[in-house]
């Protein structure tokens, strides 16, 4: 049987760190985004189906980008185009 060393070095476990900061950055920074959009939305004289549709679209759409920006996590990333160009953390 054999053994798996689980060791990085210090220059990976900086990266990590740097990146998953990043990620709470923008996961907060999108939060907030997401707040003051719902809010909005229940602020506008929208009737009821339109204001429900509203707030489901916001909710996919705020679920899509928290999706990809947690699969950059991932050792090989998906690249979906501009939408990776927009989402993708500096080096």
């Amino acid at each position: 049987m054999k053994c798996v060393e689980l060791s990085a070095s210090p220059e990976d476990t900086a990266v990590s760190v740097h990146f998953l900061i990043q990620l709470v950055i923008y996961i907060v920074v999108l939060g907030l985004l997401f707040w003051l959009v719902h809010w909005m939305l229940a602020q506008l004289p929208i009737p009821e189906p339109f204001a429900t549709a509203a707030r489901v679209i916001l909710a996919i759409v705020a679920f899509i980008i928290v999706a990809y920006l947690l699969l950059g996590l991932l050792p090989n990333p998906p690249r979906l185009g501009k939408l990776t160009m927009l989402l993708t953390f500096p080096a």
